[in-house]
């Protein structure tokens, strides 16, 4: 992501000065009969905020069943705001429609009459009748600087060809990452790609859409991880796809007055917030699909609340709508799958999604406090390169393996990283309020930056649930958490875990999403393996094989374990690491051997042999000033093969330090290494360290190549190549601009911003 502020032109149109406010509120829909005329439905105005009516004559802006006409005072209300909605009501039935307890999703159109009006359109879904149904409606003035637009098309299921908003955002034939973007790629039908400069639409605010035609629409939104985004316009019908037709969106930025929002996992965890509220699963683990959002001090008569779907574009969620109500204490929010109507009378039915996927975003919108644009504080934008860590405790509610079967929380460190999902042994992990990027693309685990972690409970007991106990061990993958029974029973288990996050930027030689052929794999550091720092891999899969890592001259030797019995893993498997040098600033960080003793190391700390509690010995940990109970976490590798090592918080504040024989199944010491990191990381990463070039004599194979780092003799290079004019290849880095991931770090050429880099790394003193 870019990790530039934002732009002056962007704070100036976000917070200029405003020429109205949000109007917002309910439109409440009595059906009079089951015709489809002015005379068949009755409209009123519930709650909400501004001028704005309904409106119902007999000439052409005619309200009817599912059709209902807004007045909102400006004279050009179509060319002057944004309107979009929801459906606050969780299913109705009238005389008029086949199916009691039907649905309807929301869209906005525009009158063709030329007053300038907007209408609200309700459908049902999956059908596509026009049905009768309450909507919940914001109109956002463009000329407060919103964010927003509508995009239109001239043909049905074209391309989208004007877009009426704020004048900023430009329909490109491609995403530049320049300026405010809107994408139609009509080779993927109603999917519309947002980018805005300077903006993560994750973290800076809540991106809210609907539908924008007279047709039997949806719309949803999808975040992408470089804080981009979808809209995506589809069909209330479809279990796929899109329809490229109209649709609507605002961008709500952060610190907007007088809006509550959130991003909300199908968990109940929440990503990005905005003020104060609560969010539970209700009825589950036996009822699907259902949260509660609760805001004190809160009600539908104080505010209006609008909900509306997130989608992964693929899988289960791409065809879930959403119905909700206020229950008297809060909104009840359920996720709909779509399934079309039968004769025998099928309904879309509730589901629950996967834990770690986003089911909806939400604002609620005061009656009482003018809303428009804030600007946002970026707050997380400081922590971006800090490394971080956390600690997690695991409580098994049920022993299935559903929403609501188990949940976890953060016990010790940092609140950058937070849980976005509760799956017994799969835990969705949060880093500054969104997602990782590897939830989708494994391929991207390093975008940004890196997971490690380690298992934290020796012999977790969950027999009074009726669950999987025993020793665990821990990977990573998709952006997710894996805990396995260490056994020969195995399968996932609930455990208490610890986890760390290394940005890329901070230069440690690091790796993620590696394959070791045949279950082996070796790792090049520079300077000697067994004295100089220490190694730190875990498996990069969902399965349960613990990794171990052997010093081996200025390597180290990695090799793969079977969890459920310790035989050796000839298959190809996925791993991450990290190395960590003696010589990263604060670093406390060892070598242990099976006896305790301490073979190399830097840092303040002790080692001794003990026995733990249940009676097995231990290694502990002593280091000055720290209690092992709240001030941090370790990361422990084993270096002796079919032992997978974890750690436990001592009774006195020490680190206790064990290991399961995979094989036997019978704990004990093992020889290991660990670093210890507080809560908030601690030093940079060796930026100057040596190029890992196999040689480094002018004139030979490799010389002056970079392996990702800059040295003294990749800048004479660089000077070299400039005289002789040979500075002209771009650069391989995905994003040149300065303080983004993978600047200044060359991928197989050396171009002027690696020399800038150079010179800056040169000036701090490396």
């Amino acid at each position: 992501m870019k990790r530039t502020l934002l732009s002056a032109a962007l704070v100036a149109a976000l917070a200029g000065a405003a020429s109205a406010q949000v109007q917002h509120g309910e439109i409440r829909v009595v059906e009079l009969d089951g015709l489809n005329n002015p005379t068949s439905v009755s409209l009123s105005r519930f709650g909400g905020a501004g001028i704005w009516s309904t409106f119902n004559t007999m000439g052409p802006d005619s309200s009817s069943r599912g059709d209902y006409f807004v007045d909102f005072g400006t004279g050009n209300d179509q060319n002057l705001g944004i309107l979009i909605g929801a459906t606050p009501q969780l299913e109705r039935t009238e005389p008029s429609f086949t199916f009691a307890g039907y649905h309807a999703t929301f869209a906005s159109a525009r009158s063709a009459s030329g007053s300038g009006r907007y209408f609200v359109t309700m459908h049902d879904t999956p059908g596509g009748s026009e049905v009768n149904h309450n909507a919940a409606i914001g109109y956002f003035p463009i000329a407060d600087g919103w964010l927003a637009a509508a995009a239109y098309n001239s043909a049905n299921n074209g391309p989208i060809t004007s877009l009426i908003g704020n004048p900023t955002i430009s329909l490109v034939p491609a995403l530049t990452g320049v300026g405010n973007e809107f994408f139609d790629d009509t080779a993927n039908a109603g999917l519309y790609s947002l980018s805005f400069q300077g903006v993560h639409m994750g973290r800076d605010g809540i991106l809210m859409s609907s539908a924008a035609k007279n047709e039997d629409n949806r719309s949803q939104v999808f975040i992408n991880y470089d804080g981009r985004a979808v809209v995506n316009v589809i069909d209330n019908g479809s279990e796929s796809g899109g329809e490229n037709d109209d649709g609507a969106f605002v961008f709500i930025p952060q610190s907007t007055p007088g809006v509550i929002a959130g991003q909300v996992t199908a968990s109940a965890n929440t990503l990005y917030t905005q003020g104060d509220f609560t969010v539970e699963m209700v009825g589950q683990p036996l009822t699907n699909g259902t949260f509660k959002v609760t805001i004190p001090g809160q009600n539908n008569a104080t505010g209006t609340f609008i909900a509306i779907p997130h989608t992964s574009l693929v899988g289960t969620s791409v065809d879930n709508f959403l119905a909700y109500d206020f229950d008297g204490t809060g909104w009840v929010v359920r996720t709909y799958d779509i399934e079309p109507y039968a004769p025998t009378g099928t309904a879309p039915v509730l589901q629950d999604l996967g834990s770690n996927e986003i089911v909806f975003h939400f604002v609620f919108l005061s009656n009482t406090v003018a809303i428009t644009p804030g600007t946002p504080t970026r707050p997380y934008a400081p922590r971006l390169d800090d490394v971080v860590v956390a600690r997690f405790e695991s409580i098994e509610i049920t022993p299935d393996n559903g929403n609501g079967d188990c949940v976890h929380n953060r016990t010790v460190g940092s609140d950058a990283l937070d849980i976005s999902g509760d799956n017994r042994g799969d835990i969705g992990i949060a880093w500054l309020d969104q997602r990782h990027a590897a939830v989708t693309d494994n391929a991207l685990d390093t975008y940004e930056g890196m997971y490690l972690g380690a298992s934290t409970q020796f012999l977790r007991d969950n027999s009074a649930t009726g669950g999987v106990s025993g020793w665990s061990t821990f990977s990573f993958d998709n952006g997710e958490v894996h805990l396995h029974s260490a056994s020969l029973l195995g399968g996932e288990i609930n455990s208490d875990f610890a986890l760390a996050f290394f940005p890329t930027t901070r230069g440690y030689l690091m790796g993620a999403d590696l394959v070791a052929d045949g279950g082996i794999a070796s790792v090049l550091v520079p300077g000697n393996a067994a004295t100089d720092g220490v190694l730190i891999a875990n498996n990069w899969d969902n399965d349960n094989k613990y990794v171990s890592a052997i010093p081996n001259g200025n390597t180290f030797d990695l090799a793969f374990w079977a969890g459920n019995g310790g035989t050796p893993t000839a298959d190809s498997t996925e791993y991450g690491y990290i190395y960590l040098p003696y010589t990263t600033p604060d670093i406390i960080a060892g070598h242990v051997s099976a006896s305790s003793t301490l073979l190399s190391g830097a840092g303040q700390f002790t080692v001794a042999p003990a026995i733990d509690a249940l009676g097995f010995e231990v290694t502990e940990i002593t280091i000055p000033g720290v209690n092992a109970r709240q001030d941090g976490i370790l990361l422990v590798q084993g270096t002796q093969g079919a032992k997978a090592v974890s750690w436990e918080a001592g009774e006195n504040g020490e680190f206790e330090v064990a290991a399961l024989d995979l094989a036997l199944e019978t704990a004990g010491r093992a020889g290991f290494m660990f670093v210890y990191i507080p809560a908030e990381g601690f030093g940079a990463g060796p930026t100057c360290r040596p190029d890992l070039t196999t040689t480094a004599i002018p004139g030979t194979p490799g010389y002056g190549v970079p392996n990702g780092t800059l040295n003294n003799d990749d800048f004479f290079y660089y000077l070299s190549q400039f005289a002789a004019s040979n500075i002209a290849v771009a650069d391989l880095t995905t994003t040149a601009i300065p303080g983004s991931p993978g600047y200044g770090v060359p991928n197989g050429v050396i171009n002027n911003d690696d020399f800038f880099f150079y010179l800056t790394a040169f000036a701090a003193g490396c």
